[in-house]
């Protein structure tokens, strides 16, 4: 039995389990601890919240409705938090740099998504060397020492490819100091999300958000955020 997460952390580490199961905001704080450097962790599923109004306030359930559609309108990935601009790409591309492909193999998509209105749908034609890949990527600046939260989701029809989410830090000189990746995605036909909690590194001036997929084919990519973890 577990009576908290960080006693189930520490079965992982210590190799008296090999999974372990729980909320997100209960493990997600223990993270950014160098005691559980080694944890990785990823969503298994979402559940939806629902209120419900009594029927003695059916008076007010438009002006509620209508509350509730402004404040999901402002949470729309890209407006709130994330320093990645556009991260639900609800616009194109801007200010998305598209890196080894023509810009027209870059669209949105409106009927695949997880977030907002809208998807990335990458097209990638085979190369002249036989690989097919491409990457979309954004410079923010960060801090270095502090603490961030890397996600995105992603969708694959290629043939033998993958695709993932990373961050690269750099220096002011652009040279790469480290590099984080949510875990590959290689499997077609379902979205997959992941989220991860990095640490920008000493001498970081800046950090290179990156959507990258090979395999000739199509990738969707959406609701791809950084964003400063507050508080550690």
């Amino acid at each position: 039995m577990i009576d908290r997460a960080a006693q189930g952390l520490e079965k992982l580490l210590r190799g008296r389990s090999e999974v372990y199961v729980d909320l997100e905001e209960s493990v997600a704080p223990l993270l950014v601890d160098e005691r559980f450097a080694g944890v990785q962790g990823w969503p298994l599923e979402e559940e939806s919240l629902h209120a419900y109004l009594h029927q003695r306030h059916a008076a007010y359930a438009p002006e509620l409705a209508a509350a509730l559609r402004e404040v999901e309108l402002d949470a729309l990935p890209g407006t709130v938090g994330s320093m990645a601009l556009n991260s639900g790409f609800e616009e194109l591309p801007d200010p998305w740099e598209v890196v080894g492909l023509p810009g027209d193999r870059l669209v949105l998509d409106e009927e695949r998504y997880v977030e907002g209105r809208w998807s990335a749908r990458v097209s990638m034609p085979i190369a002249s060397d036989g690989r097919a890949r491409a990457r979309l990527q954004q410079d923010v600046s960060v801090q270095a020492g502090d603490w961030y939260d890397l996600g995105g989701a992603v969708l694959l029809d290629v043939d033998d490819g993958s695709a993932t989410v990373e961050v690269r830090f750099v220096d002011r000189n652009r040279t790469e100091i480290s590099t984080h990746s949510l875990p590959v995605v290689t499997d077609n036909g379902r979205w997959v999300r992941g989220t991860a909690v990095v640490r920008s590194p000493n001498g970081a001036d800046a950090a290179e958000v990156r959507c990258v997929a090979s395999g000739a084919g199509e990738v969707w990519f959406d609701d791809v955020h950084f964003r400063p973890m507050l508080g550690y």
